[in-house]
């Protein structure tokens, strides 16, 4: 008997402080067609709200976890606005970390459906 693998669903929404992200999975054709960088996996947009994720023909479901992984802690640096920060230079790591982990503790609690895709879960129904 085999068993058939479980795979989590492909989310299209993650909530990161007040703002909502739509997340477009791309597949190469349509990343270029919209003239996002050939040389990238992912992006985030945050005066439109939008993640985006390239689909190569060759690019695991793993590689695109950790893509929409990547471009969500983008989305966390923005609402934790350390674009404006000046950090302490001994300090450095530890002044981040601590910024940012409320916010990404949020999101990963508020998003469900983004957690169990990001760790290959059944969604929550």
């Amino acid at each position: 008997m085999t068993s058939k693998a479980r795979v989590a669903r492909r989310p299209k929404q993650v909530v990161v402080g007040p703002w909502t992200y739509n997340i477009e999975f791309m597949s190469d054709k349509e990343w270029l067609d919209a003239g996002e960088n050939p040389d990238w996996g992912g992006v985030s947009a945050h005066q439109e709200t939008r993640i985006r994720l390239r689909m190569t023909p060759t690019v695991s479901e793993d590689t695109l976890r950790e893509t929409l992984l990547h471009e969500v802690l983008h989305c966390v640096w923005a609402a934790t606005q350390l674009n404006h920060f000046r950090p302490r230079k001994r300090d450095y790591e530890e002044q981040i970390v601590a910024m940012m982990s409320p916010t990404l503790l949020r999101v990963l609690s508020d998003n469900p459906a983004v957690l169990a895709y990001l760790v290959n879960l059944n969604a929550p129904a």
